[in-house]
């Protein structure tokens, strides 16, 4: 009986050594297994969202984007080596910026809406270029992104693939600034379509370029004068151009209140008026927000729009240099820089780019000894002057002195916009 119970304890203190040996081999191999991080992720890759540690404990931010996707058949395909080159600029409407791009030649560009171009190849629909987007779409999976900083924009450059068909295709994305402000611009193409040199040469040229005037919206600050008044003082180009006239029907049809005095004097110079008392007393006086002056036909107006600009300061109005059409290139340019805290509002320049982008000239010109202004060309210093103090577009205009009518078919979308885009440049294809 003795022999037999000490067998049955020998074999249960064995069994319970077993069962602790296999409970630690188990638990051994759910360590390792932890360690080599199986159970993770879904094992097609190793996702690096917030940077990598090296061997010293520095963490460093990745320049390209790993994706858990390893799919890389786009390989195996054939890309398009370009014959040529074209530069094409998109902007938005009424933006005297753009993106400029290097791009094939023989794209073709189709407006498909308001922030979409289709592009054309031989016939075929190969991809787009979108406003205000990355151009991401849920169809499209990423496989790998790189991120480049020009100076001028940020550029990232995308390979993806298409869920629903397994196309692949290239994403370009632009940032760049535009007055201060963020825009952004998306290229979507087949990827067969872009070879590495297209892709080079688009992303080493790319830049934003100036495509038009500067509309001058807001650039006159009259907040520091009480009036409610401004004058324009100048010679028979005032008279003969309306523009003071033309200017205050635009300010009441718009809702605003600033009354327009205007003086005009035949062969009047700076100097005209920089000594006539009652006038710079009225300015002495604060009568006055801003005083536009015209008659810069040498360079010693420069020293008599110091004294102007002395009177100016003594009631904090605005002293706003607007020189008429026949006024000397190079004596505005001396005055602006000789005389610090003038504004410059080239009328003459504004003018000048209707005509040199095909303009009739007599619809701005009379045909006279002096070439006086027309009042179209005053309609084009008005909203110039309404743009600067109002920071807007006037979007209602008078028929007193010049019809509408004659306004849309000479000026175009000027009235809209107050850009005036250069016929000379490259294609330029316009969002909205």
């Amino acid at each position: 009986m003795k022999a037999v119970f000490y067998n049955k304890r020998i074999t249960k203190a064995m069994a319970a050594k077993m069962t602790k040996s296999v409970f630690a081999a188990l638990l051994l191999v759910v360590l390792l297994l932890c360690s080599c991080g199986i159970g993770s992720g879904d094992g097609d890759g190793i996702e690096t969202t917030g940077g990598t540690i090296d061997e010293t404990g520095a963490e460093t931010t990745l320049t390209e984007t790993e994706t858990t996707e390893s799919d890389t058949g786009y390989l195996e395909i054939d890309r398009v080596e370009p014959k040529d080159y074209i530069t094409s600029c998109f902007a938005a409407d009424g933006s005297a910026f753009g993106l400029s791009l290097r791009m094939p030649e023989d794209w073709r560009f189709e407006k498909q809406s308001k922030s979409i171009f289709n592009i054309y190849t031989n016939g075929r629909h190969i991809g787009e270029v979108i406003f205000g987007s990355d151009g991401k779409d849920s169809d499209w999976k990423e496989l790998s992104t790189y991120f480049e900083d020009s100076g001028e924009q940020d550029i990232s450059i995308s390979i993806e693939k298409s869920v629903s068909s397994g196309a692949y295709r290239h994403r370009i994305c632009f940032d760049f600034s535009v007055n201060d402000e963020t825009q952004r611009i998306a290229l979507t193409v087949d990827y067969q379509e872009l070879s590495e040199a297209a892709i080079n040469k688009i992303k080493t040229y790319a830049q934003c370029k100036k495509v038009g005037s500067d509309p001058q919206f807001g650039i006159i600050d009259i907040e520091n004068s009480n009036a409610d008044r401004v004058l324009i003082l100048g010679n028979s180009f005032i008279h003969s151009s309306r523009v003071g006239s033309i200017l205050q029907e635009m300010i009441d049809r718009n809702g605003k209140h600033t009354v327009v005095d205007h003086i005009s004097i035949g062969y009047a110079l700076v100097e005209t008026f920089a000594y006539d008392e009652l006038i710079m007393d009225d300015i002495r006086s604060g009568m006055y927000g801003a005083v536009f002056i015209c008659g810069f036909y040498s360079n010693d107006q420069a020293t008599h729009l110091a004294v102007l600009k002395e009177a100016c300061d003594a009631s904090g109005t605005a002293l706003v240099m607007f020189p008429a059409h026949n006024e000397q290139a190079s004596s505005v340019k001396y005055a602006h820089k000789r005389v610090k805290g003038v504004y410059l509002l080239n009328w003459k320049d504004e003018v000048q780019a209707f005509i040199d982008n095909g303009g009739n000239k007599w619809d701005f010109c009379i045909d006279d000894q002096h070439l006086h202004s027309t009042p179209m060309a005053g309609y084009v210093g008005a909203h110039m002057i309404y743009r600067a103090i109002y920071g807007e577009i006037p979007t209602r205009a008078g028929n007193q002195f010049v019809s509408q009518s004659d306004v849309k078919r000479i000026l175009g979308d000027y009235p809209k916009t107050g850009v005036i885009y250069d016929s000379g440049a490259s294609d330029i294809y316009f969002f909205g």
